[in-house]
Order: C-alpha cells, then sequence, then structure tokens
C-alpha cells in the first residue's frame, strides 16, 4: 500500500509538472507566432522578422515539450517521494521516510520484525492521505485555460479566414516556401515572366470589385506604386518599354498577392535575312538567292534560309506556319 502510493504520489507530481511546463510553452510561443501571422497578414513587408519571430515561437514551443517530457520521465526514489509526500501533508517525524530508509538500511539493534512494524504504520498512514488534495490541478489551471484558450483562438480565426489559415500554416513551417496568404484570395496575371527590354509588361487582376495597387520594386532600389485601372470586369495595369528588371505584387484592402518577377533577357536582333531556293532537278532551272526572305518558290524546292543576327547568341529558333511553329536548328557559320 504505501508503495502504491508513492507510485502514484510521484506519477501525478511529474505529469502536472510536465503539463504546466507544455501549456506555458505553448501560450509563450504564440506570441512570437501571432505577431508573425499579423506582418504575414500585412502583406510581409519584412520576410526576416516573420520567419524571425514564427522560429522563436518553434524554438519556445519545442523547448517545452522537451522539459515537460524530461519532467515526466524523470528518475525518483521512494525516499525522495516519501520526503515530498510528509512536506505537502505537514507529517512531522518522518512518518513515511523514516520506515523507508530503516528497511533499505537497517540500523544495529533493529530487528526486521521492528523494520516491518514500521512499514506497517507508514502504509496506514499512507491510506489516510488524500493524494488529489495534497497535490491539485487548480494552481496549474491558468496556464492550461491559457494554451487552450490560445489554441481555441488561432484555430478558429484560421478556420473563419483563409487568409490567417495560410498565415499560421507559413508562421509554423516557416522554413518551407508556402504560398502567402493573399494567394488565396487574389490571383495575379502573369506570373514570373522573361521579357526583352522594351516590352510591355501588363498585370492583371479578375473578379476584384476593390480598388487595387500594384507595389514595382525595380532593380536599381527604387519602388513605387501604381493603381490598376478598371477594365471591364478585370483590372490593369500596363507598364510600357520596360529597360530595367522589377520585382511587383498586387495588394489591396486586406489582399495580396505573392511576390512576382519580370526579367530582362537580351535577344538578338536581325540584321539581314536571305533565302537559298534550289528549284527541283526535273526543271533544269538554275539556284535562286532571294534577299529579304519573300519568295514564290515551286512546289518541291529546297529552300535554306541565311540569317544575320546581332546582340547575344541565339540559342533556338522557329518556323511560324499556319498550322503552328516548327523549331529550326541553328547552324553558325
Amino acid at each position: 500500500m504505501l508503495g502504491d502510493t508513492l507510485r502514484r504520489w510521484a506519477r501525478r507530481q511529474r505529469r502536472l509538472r510536465a503539463l504546466r511546463a507544455v501549456a506555458t510553452a505553448v501560450a509563450t510561443a504564440s506570441l512570437p507566432i501571432t505577431a508573425a501571422m499579423a506582418i504575414d497578414l500585412a502583406g510581409d513587408p519584412l520576410p526576416w522578422l516573420r520567419i524571425g519571430l514564427a522560429g522563436s515561437g518553434l524554438i519556445c514551443l519545442v523547448a517545452g515539450l522537451l522539459v515537460g517530457l524530461r519532467r515526466v520521465s524523470a528518475a525518483w526514489t521512494y525516499p525522495s517521494v516519501a520526503r515530498e509526500v510528509e512536506q505537502a501533508a505537514g507529517l512531522t517525524g518522518e512518518p513515511l521516510s523514516g520506515p523507508l530508509l530503516l528497511s533499505l538500511h537497517p540500523s544495529p539493534g533493529h530487528s526486521r520484525w521492528m523494520a516491518g512494524r514500521a512499514l506497517a504504520l507508514a502504509a496506514v498512514c499512507a491510506d489516510a492521505l488524500d493524494l488529489r488534495r495534497l497535490l491539485p490541478w487548480r494552481p496549474t489551471a491558468p496556464a492550461y485555460l491559457l494554451a487552450a484558450g490560445t489554441i481555441a483562438v488561432l484555430a478558429t480565426v484560421s478556420l473563419a479566414e483563409p487568409a490567417a489559415h495560410a498565415a499560421a500554416v507559413r508562421a509554423l513551417v516557416p522554413w518551407r516556401e508556402l504560398p502567402a496568404p493573399g494567394d488565396q484570395l487574389l490571383a495575379a496575371e502573369p506570373g514570373d515572366t522573361w521579357l526583352a527590354p522594351g516590352d510591355a509588361l501588363d498585370i492583371a487582376v479578375s473578379g476584384q470589385p476593390v480598388p487595387l495597387i500594384a507595389e514595382l520594386d525595380w532593380t536599381d532600389g527604387r519602388s513605387e506604386t501604381r493603381p490598376l485601372l478598371p477594365d471591364g470586369a478585370v483590372q490593369r495595369l500596363k507598364i510600357d518599354h520596360l529597360h530595367r528588371a522589377l520585382r511587383w505584387r498586387v495588394r489591396g484592402p486586406g489582399l495580396a498577392s505573392s511576390w512576382r518577377t519580370a526579367s530582362l533577357v537580351e535577344v538578338p536582333t536581325l540584321a539581314s535575312l536571305t533565302l537559298q531556293v534550289s528549284p527541283p532537278g526535273y526543271t533544269g532551272l538554275p539556284d535562286e538567292r532571294v534577299q529579304g526572305g519573300d519568295a514564290t518558290v515551286l512546289a518541291g524546292s529546297d529552300c535554306a534560309v541565311d540569317v544575320v543576327l546581332e546582340g547575344p547568341t541565339a540559342a533556338a529558333a522557329v518556323l511560324v506556319t499556319g498550322g503552328g511553329e516548327v523549331p529550326l536548328p541553328l547552324a553558325p557559320s
């Protein structure tokens, strides 16, 4: 009976300590995680701060779990637990730990019968103790309620608002590249693009009645915002004559798209085009060289295109026909 009482005390005490550590860690970790979600919902202006806050919250949570695991699995001995029970119950004279030490380390002049008698009296004393009263859970209730309330609020907000759900997921796994909260609410076109210098970038968002703006971050460090103009059911922003790469996204009241990039790629320019036409052999006609590429040829003629390009070396070419595009091999000369 004495051993059973002490085991139940040890389990209950260590379980309560572990739960209190975990609950405190959850409540504490919720503060930086909530701050990271707020920054994300505000458009993620400081990604490094969001990741740092989310990471600190996760570290606090993991540390609390490790402390709880250590407390629940902490080693204990019967004499040490007996002293804890005596102290909690206000027992004097070591009525529990004394017989245990006597049985484990008998003193000269004490018979085995005396040790057994002392243990029997200690068991009667332990049986009369109310462990729930001596070790109540109420002192740790605030930590439990705070942790449960925090989880309930975050879960409710995440279920009710898709953007908050995305922000919560990004805060819990900040090391992964996940869609931004605005991506679930605002889809902007195009995605990442590669344009030739001087081309136009046409940004479009459909199905949004609220006014939208585009945030533009240029490669020279300059940033600006421009409004999207309504065009029927679509809002558009056309940036003509691009000569610098940029990073952009679209924002609105409570909405934001992910960042997209418009990169400039130098393309070669056409300096001259010559068409070498070899008519079929049965015609007896000589080969013909046509400048400019426009020509009328007999069916079955062989044609070779000589192109002179200026600028970067071209990697590929296509022949555009009525039926689509036909890849053309490039053979430098």
